[in-house]
């Protein structure tokens, strides 16, 4: 169910219209709306007393267009705190994981729920984000295919899409000279 209900957050092919998606979400409305209220009301943060912080994986069976290196995740997004947990979801040849952080200065707001506690698998360290009010940092892409990770680039395009967009650029650490070098090198291939 969870797999469906998800889906209907997204559209099904290229430039599908609104009203398609909002046909196909409509059928699953209140467990939407009351699993949304569940994430924010009794859901953690990273900052606080009590708060988490990341890294979060998340595995993808396809390969998907990421349009931007901080991202809110507005529809139910299950992570798990592990890499080998990720990998069970992706598919070998098409598939990817994504590696999320919540440190962030804006990110530590995010509230994710811990499910680990009323799971089947509790060892997975399941956290479910939902509602998307803060960007959460993507530290890395790997593609399963070719096993690329792309860490020292993410997090260089991290840093200008986060000086560009007015990110809070606190809790991140210092620009290295790494960052500038793949900064300054895709600046000038594009030019």
């Amino acid at each position: 169910m969870y797999r469906f209900l998800s889906s209907t957050f997204r559209p099904i092919y290229n430039n599908a219209k609104l009203k398609k998606n909002k046909a196909r979400n409509s059928k699953y409305h209140f467990i939407a709306k009351y699993l949304r209220e569940l994430v924010q009301y009794y859901g953690i943060r990273g900052r606080g007393k009590k708060g988490e912080y990341g890294p979060f994986f998340t595995g993808m069976s396809i390969l998907m267009n990421i349009p931007s290196f901080a991202i809110r995740l507005n529809g139910p997004n299950s992570t798990s705190k592990y890499k080998e947990i990720a990998m069970r979801f992706t598919d070998e040849k098409k598939g990817m994981i994504i590696k999320l952080n919540n440190k962030s200065y804006y990110g530590q707001f995010e509230v994710f729920l811990d499910c680990s506690w009323l799971s089947s698998f509790p060892e997975e360290e399941e956290r479910l984000i939902f509602g998307g009010r803060f960007r959460l940092e993507i530290v890395t892409i790997i593609v399963m295919q070719t096993k690329n990770n792309y860490k020292l680039h993410m997090r260089a395009y991290y840093l200008f899409d986060a000086m560009i967009t007015g990110q809070g650029l606190r809790n991140i650490g210092n620009v290295s000279n790494v960052d500038a070098d793949i900064l300054d090198l895709s600046i000038n291939n594009y030019l």
